[in-house]
């Protein structure tokens, strides 16, 4: 099943807190809804491994899709329209690879 993981910074102004209770009260259940998501989950990155160094991304998600063609249309919705709206208003340059897990 393909994953996507999407890794981005806030823009300048937008708060962690700010951004971190949208995450919970609305980006996550509504997403978590979607018939072709089996999961999703939001990491926020604190350092590089080993270092004091910040990481290039402070904030990963990583949605587990069951279906590609509906996970299409679940974001196609009115349901997750303003939800993308305002996932744009707060992320810089969210950088979103589609990627299929790997395992034995």
């Amino acid at each position: 099943m393909p994953v996507l993981v999407v890794m981005f910074n806030l823009k300048d102004g937008v708060s962690e807190a700010e951004y971190e209770a949208w995450a919970k009260a609305a980006d996550l259940p509504t997403v978590r809804g979607h018939k072709g998501v089996d999961g999703f989950d939001l990491f926020r990155a604190n350092n590089l491994f080993r270092t004091e160094d910040a990481a290039p991304f402070r904030y990963i998600e990583v949605i587990h899709i069951n279906d590609l063609e509906q996970f299409n249309q679940d974001v196609a919705t009115d349901v997750q329209k303003p939800i993308s709206e305002k996932f744009r208003e707060i992320a810089d340059s969210p950088v979103a690879m589609l990627c299929d897990e790997i395992s034995d």
